[in-house]
């Protein structure tokens, strides 16, 4: 009995660490609102927004209310408690980018967490594992570990490619 208790621990503790079957959620519109329904037509969360859009990684949902944009997940649960002016996501990345009511861009992670702060005037992008940017006025990136590295002496850096970037000098080349 003893042998057969651990056991069964070990099994529940083990399936704790995995998280639950994300779900399929597909945006639909009624009566003027949105909400979201599931693979058998079910409502799973109600017809109150605004507009409805994508899903990320089938956890989280991109909703518009009258405050802004913001992201909700699977059981209409907000990420964070704030509403953003844009956001911007990085396929293939955990980053979003998103825009406060000051205009300023910065990037959240997929738990809600601010990982870049707002300090840019156009959003981040992430591509081929950089998102490039210009703080005040000089260029650089953020790899996909969230380290910036400045590039001073040019004039601007473009997204990658297959571990490239374009950058440019005041030629233009």
């Amino acid at each position: 009995l003893l042998r057969f208790t651990w056991l069964l621990l070990l099994f529940l503790q083990t399936a704790a660490c995995f998280p639950q079957k994300a779900m399929d959620l597909y945006p639909v519109s009624l009566g003027g609102k949105w909400g979201y329904i599931d693979k058998q037509g079910h409502i799973v969360i109600g017809m109150k927004y605004e507009h409805a859009s994508f899903d990320l990684y089938k956890t989280l949902n991109v909703v518009t209310d009258s405050k802004g944009y913001m992201l909700i997940d699977n059981a209409d649960k907000p990420l964070t408690g704030d509403h953003y002016q844009s956001l911007l996501h990085s396929y293939g990345t955990r980053f979003i980018s998103v825009q406060d009511s000051t205009g300023l861009w910065g990037c959240i992670d997929t738990t809600g967490k601010l990982v870049i702060p707002y300090q840019y005037a156009e959003s981040i992008y992430f591509s081929g594992g950089i998102a490039s940017v210009k703080k005040n006025g000089v260029p650089g990136y953020y790899d996909l570990d969230l380290h910036f590295r400045s590039l001073e002496g040019f004039d601007d850096v473009y997204a990658a490619n297959e571990g490239f970037m374009i950058v440019t000098n005041g030629t233009g080349k």
